[in-house]
């Protein structure tokens, strides 16, 4: 992930918009033991192949036809991965986190072809859509320590959301000051609930631990 990211910044200095270091076939690659080696003939191919024209052509000979099952099944072992690498109890958090992805997906289809479909359905959906990489990391990580009983971190992240969404880095189409003050709101009400039942669930574990205490005096 450090390399990824590293690759991805130094593609951003040279103008580059999108990731330049996923790879569609990292899952089959991994099955394969693929190690340093396939990074390293992956960046030689592309280097090539983007330095003489070759994507270009292979774009033009290949149909597009051709190429969208190939993506439904990256998408599908993504998810496949994504579920197996994760305990049984955590299954809610991974479809909780796909949410934000599906409202994206829904907001780039209808939002300009059908505006007033995409309102019927929820108002919500664009601004869910806005960010959805980081809303979904936050929900997961939300519904995870949830389903952990640890509230607190639950806060911690509720109030990152808070934060995010005060300066549009979540739910707006921009870098802006509270665009949809209502999300903030939000967050930092449910971080405030968390700390609510952070408490209570502490005070019951203490109040457990002394009536134990108390049941396990010698009597004189």
């Amino acid at each position: 992930q450090l390399a990824d990211g590293m690759g991805t910044i130094v593609g951003a200095l040279f103008g580059g918009t999108f990731p330049t270091t996923v790879y569609m076939s990292s899952v089959s690659a991994k099955h394969q033991n693929a190690r340093r080696g396939y990074s390293v003939l992956n960046g030689i191919v592309f280097l090539l192949a983007s330095t003489f024209g070759i994507v270009a052509v292979l774009s033009q000979i290949i149909p597009l036809s051709v190429i969208a099952p190939i993506l439904v099944f990256v998408g599908m072992s993504m998810i496949v991965q994504t579920f197996s690498s994760v305990d049984k109890k955590h299954f809610p958090a991974v479809i909780v986190a796909m949410f934000p992805y599906l409202a994206n997906y829904l907001q780039s289809k209808f939002a300009n072809a059908a505006p007033d479909a995409l309102e019927a359905v929820s108002e919500a959906v664009v601004p869910l859509g806005q960010g959805a990489m980081f809303t979904g990391l936050l929900w997961g990580a939300i519904v995870v320590f949830i389903i952990d009983d640890k509230f607190d971190r639950a806060s911690v992240i509720a109030l990152f959301g808070a934060v995010l969404s005060a300066i549009g880095l979540i739910h707006a189409p921009s870098l802006s000051i509270l665009h949809n003050p209502e999300f903030a709101i939000g967050y930092l009400a449910i971080a405030l609930v968390f700390l609510l039942f952070h408490q209570s669930y502490r005070n019951s574990e203490i109040g457990l631990v002394r009536k134990t205490d108390h049941e396990t005096m010698p009597i004189d």
